[in-house]
């Protein structure tokens, strides 16, 4: 009697474990096991270092493999090997992988030529996440057309002179926008949060243009706000408290943002689960204090690194929240370091 499907995917699920060192073992019983090992190896490929890169892309190419592997390709993340030339062979891989759904190029611009976001267009229809690298010398970005990925809901742009064209090509259901490093100022974000009602999360990363955000009362979806960044300050974010809006999370860390802020949150109608305010060095005792007087408070608020505020503070401020919000403090490695040279 055979056993179930499911069954020897689970048993391979334990055989193989974290590392897949019982990978060949596996392949060595039959078929079918063989096939199921394959996909879990080959759906998120671990690509470490060149070598690898260069044996995957042999086998899932090769036009008489034993088994389809490219068809298994799922998520694809290059970051570790993109520092050297890989155009020929990403593109050769690309061209084979049709069931892709996420590709990270990591941070290096190495691989990133018009041909091969060509090719990305051309062969992967179903690709749902996409993380591009520093291409900040990619002019033909400004007027990248994102329209071909039907089904985009993630996107991560790391210093890409995006035109506006660009932003509002993206599909109208995208759900995350990451943006590290982005030419992306006050207009683009009204435009992007304007035609792209989904949106869930958004997160902004050291964008020197941004100087205030406009366009947050037309994204009723939006549930996640990251925005970090020294030029960040109470003024880039006044706007944001004269709406009526519930987040999940906010994440205002290494910003130059005062007890001014957290005032204002305190007294406005936005309410938040969770408030990330690592190493914000302007925030003191009293601003905590104030945040524990909204209606609602936050359930979660993280204080780590704010240098006016010590963990026995954070402690004491913890045990005296009438809401029982907790309160993170944790101690970072620069404490020790100094207790050890003191």
């Amino acid at each position: 009697m055979p056993i179930p499907h499911d069954i020897v995917y689970l048993v391979c699920s334990f055989a193989i474990g974290d590392d897949y060192s019982q990978y060949l073992s596996i392949m060595q019983v039959n078929h079918e096991w063989a096939e199921i090992a394959c996909r879990m190896l080959y759906c998120n490929p671990r690509l470490q270092n060149y070598v690898a890169f260069c044996g995957f892309v042999r086998t899932v190419t090769k036009a008489n493999g034993i088994l389809p592997y490219a068809e298994y390709v799922r998520a694809l993340d290059t970051a570790a090997v993109n520092k050297y030339d890989l155009r020929r062979r990403l593109i050769k891989l690309i061209a084979c992988c049709h069931g892709l759904i996420s590709l990270s190029l990591g941070y290096q611009p190495a691989s990133v030529e018009l041909d091969f976001f060509a090719q990305v267009k051309q062969h992967c229809p179903r690709l749902q996440t996409l993380q591009l690298p520093d291409i900040e010398k990619c002019i033909f970005m400004q007027e990248w057309n994102f329209s071909g990925f039907k089904r985009l809901r993630t996107v991560h742009l790391i210093a890409a002179p995006i035109g506006p064209s660009s932003i509002t090509s993206l599909p109208k259901r995208v759900k995350v926008v990451r943006l590290e490093r982005v030419a992306f100022d006050n207009l683009y974000l009204e435009r992007l949060l304007k035609t792209h009602p989904y949106i869930q999360e958004i997160e902004i990363t050291n964008c020197k243009d941004i100087s205030k955000f406009p366009g947050l009362a037309y994204a009723s979806s939006l549930q996640s706000l990251t925005i970090s960044g020294r030029t960040i300050d109470d003024s880039t974010l006044k706007d944001i408290w004269s709406l009526r809006h519930t987040f999940i999370k906010c994440d205002f860390r290494d910003t130059c943002i005062t007890d001014e802020t957290l005032i204002a949150i305190s007294n406005s109608s936005v309410t938040m689960n969770e408030l990330y305010l690592n190493d914000c060095s302007g925030i003191t005792i009293e601003g905590a204090r104030a945040l524990l007087l909204a209606t609602p408070p936050p359930e979660l608020i993280d204080i780590t690194g704010c240098m006016q505020i010590s963990p026995v503070q954070a402690e004491y401020l913890e045990n005296k929240s009438p809401s029982g919000t907790k309160i993170i403090a944790r101690k970072k490695m620069s404490f020790f370091v100094n207790n050890i040279f003191d």
